[in-house]
């Protein structure tokens, strides 16, 4: 999508396919992962304060990953993530994803946990990164004002199938 456009039939052609792209981001079935409400996908910070721990692998308590939903190479867009429970009152947490060996950015988010939070009791973060392709592994890395900090989280999404 983007770049210049003719204005013969060529550029007709590409203003409706880029039209029904738009349409589809706004319009589509979602799935959220977990799938099931006795599932928890629960992030770690960092064992050091205010500095992102380690690449870790985005699963849920059972060990299914979010790459798992992935069906072939079809791309994935994550659309929102919710931020449930945060273990710590009242301090800042980020949270950066990512997919494939070189840990490809999609998306950072920022919230502030417990009492004080910025969001509502179940916080939904919504953003529109970039699709991940098909067959990646889907990673996160977070940090804290806390070191060890946890969040327990679900993220929405859906498909380009």
């Amino acid at each position: 999508m983007g770049g210049k456009v003719g204005t013969g039939i060529h550029g007709i052609k590409q203003i409706r396919e880029d039209t029904e792209a738009t349409l589809y981001e706004l319009e589509h079935a979602s799935h959220v992962f977990p799938d099931n409400t006795a599932k928890t996908c629960v992030l770690i910070a960092g064992a050091v304060v205010d500095t992102y721990g380690a690449w870790t692998v985005i699963m849920d308590n059972l060990g299914a990953t979010l790459g798992d939903v992935i069906i072939g190479d079809t791309p994935l867009h994550i659309t929102a993530m919710a931020v449930e429970d945060a273990s710590i009152i009242s301090k800042r947490y980020m949270i950066q994803l990512s997919y494939g060996d070189a840990y490809t950015i999609l998306n950072t988010i920022r919230f502030q946990g417990g009492d004080q939070q910025k969001l509502p009791a179940v916080g939904i973060e919504r953003f529109r990164p970039l699709s991940s392709p098909g067959g990646e592994i889907l990673y996160y890395r977070m940090m804290c004002e806390t070191a060890l900090a946890t969040a327990n989280v679900h993220f929405r999404y859906h498909t380009h199938s």
